[in-house]
C-alpha cells in the first residue's frame, strides 16, 4: 500500500494523543453549561415575545370585550323602536333594584323609557363636600 495510512498526521486525522481533550471533564461541563445557558436564553426571548404578541383582556371581565353604549344601547333595544322600555332594560339584569335606580335616574323626560341621548349620557360624577 502506497500512501498514507489512515492514522497518520499526514492523513489530516492527526495523532490519537491529540484527540484526549474531548474527554476533558471540565471542557464537558462548560459545554454542558453553555448550551443550558442558550438554550434557556432562546426560551426566555421566545416566551416573553408571545406574551407582548397576546392581545389584553379587561381585568375583571372574564376575557369579554366592552361593548360601546351605541352597541348596548342596540342590544337592549328588543323592539327596534329606537327606544330602550324599562321591561327592556331590566331584562337579564343580575341586580333588579339597581337596575331600576339607573334606569330611573337616566330617563331625565320621565316617560317611561330611554332615548339613545339617554342611554348614552355619561353618569354625572358626585362632588366631594
Amino acid at each position: 500500500m502506497n500512501g498514507a495510512s489512515f492514522n497518520t498526521p499526514r492523513a489530516g486525522l492527526g495523532y490519537p494523543e491529540s484527540r484526549a481533550h474531548i474527554h476533558n471533564p471540565i471542557l464537558i461541563h462548560m459545554k454542558v453549561i453553555t448550551s443550558f445557558l442558550a438554550i434557556l436564553a432562546l426560551s426566555a426571548v421566545t416566551t416573553f415575545a408571545a406574551e407582548g404578541d397576546a392581545p389584553k383582556k379587561p381585568e375583571g371581565d372574564k376575557g369579554k370585550p366592552k361593548m360601546s353604549p351605541e352597541e348596548m344601547f342596540t342590544k337592549k333595544d328588543a323592539d327596534k323602536d329606537g327606544k330602550v322600555s324599562k321591561e327592556e332594560f331590566l331584562k337579564g339584569s343580575k341586580d333588579a333594584a339597581k337596575s331600576e335606580a339607573s334606569f330611573t335616574k337616566k330617563d331625565k323626560d320621565k316617560d317611561g323609557s330611554l332615548s339613545k341621548e339617554e342611554f348614552t349620557a355619561a353618569p354625572k360624577k358626585k362632588k366631594d363636600a
